[in-house]
């Protein structure tokens, strides 16, 4: 299993479009199961593209939705009472750091390790094989790599 990500985003550094790989199919499913008790919103992390700079030479930044969100336009006097300290702007979103999404694929692979979740994968799996009139014999490294797409699943 792993962590890939699109880059960072310039504003607050956090990883952009996270997925989750994994080269397994009971990998897959452990993950599919973790993700339904403890749901992990990336929503903010979500990958745009703002154009900054001056008018002939402008470039392409990556952020993320939050910071994105936080960085409209204001007019002159927001920015005349913020200098002068009358009114301060919240920032009311935020993206998952690398830190946060790290913990969160480390408790994966806490719940991976249990025996009852892997003896309840296997019996889950041998029940679907069962069911399809399917044999058991089936070598896991045959099975093709898998990317969950963790938009895909909260979206």
């Amino acid at each position: 299993m792993q962590l890939k990500y699109k880059g960072c985003c310039k504003g607050c550094y956090s990883p952009l479009d996270p997925h989750m790989c994994s080269y397994r199919a009971y990998e897959a499913c452990i993950i599919n199961t973790y993700i339904q008790t403890r749901p992990l919103n990336v929503a903010n992390n979500k990958l745009i593209f703002k154009f900054m700079g001056e008018k002939g030479k402008r470039k392409a930044y990556r952020f993320c939705r939050a910071c994105y969100n936080n960085m409209k336009n204001q007019n002159y006097k927001l920015l005349k009472s913020r200098e002068i300290g009358v009114a301060r702007k919240t920032y009311t979103e935020k993206s998952l750091s690398y830190d946060e999404l790290d913990e969160w694929c480390k408790g994966v692979i806490r719940y991976g390790s249990r025996m009852d979740v892997v003896e309840w994968i296997l019996e889950s799996s041998a029940m679907r094989f069962l069911h399809n009139n399917s044999t058991l014999a089936v070598d896991p490294h045959t099975i093709p790599h898998h990317e969950l797409d963790l938009f895909d699943m909260f979206i």
